[in-house]
């Protein structure tokens, strides 16, 4: 599920801070996948829906960010392997959802280029995929 921002502890938190909170949650995921053995993974946007509270409209934006500073966190190994994956999806649930990923992965697609390292947020999040 991953943080609930509904709750008390996060009703001062900006959105700063929710990215950090969100990218510890998704340091934890990548590393298990990491240590998995996997090339492809699947995975809901962390704090989605009911549990996303005020952050609703900027969890799209928030979870590219996080997932973006979650691999920085990696170590080597670990970053590696989350390079050599055949797949990585975002599944979004609610259609109406699915713009708003797909957008903020575009936004940052569009800030790297072909020959830039790789970077966090192209290698944390291969695309968004739509609900089927």
């Amino acid at each position: 599920v991953g943080p609930d921002f509904r709750s008390e502890a996060y009703a001062d938190m900006d959105e700063v801070a929710a990215i950090e909170t969100l990218s510890l949650a998704y340091y934890n995921v990548l590393q298990e996948y990491a240590s998995s053995g996997m090339f492809r993974m699947r995975l809901l946007p962390l704090s989605g829906g009911i549990f996303s509270g005020r952050f609703a409209k900027k969890l799209p934006g928030l979870t590219i960010g996080a997932l973006a500073q979650a691999f920085t966190r990696l170590d080597a190994a670990c970053q590696r392997h989350v390079m050599k994956s055949v797949s990585i999806e975002l599944c979004i649930f609610l259609e109406d959802e699915f713009a708003g990923f797909s957008g903020a992965l575009q936004r940052v697609q569009q800030v790297l280029s072909p020959q830039a390292s790789p970077s966090a947020a192209g290698a944390a999040a291969e695309g968004a995929t739509s609900p089927a």
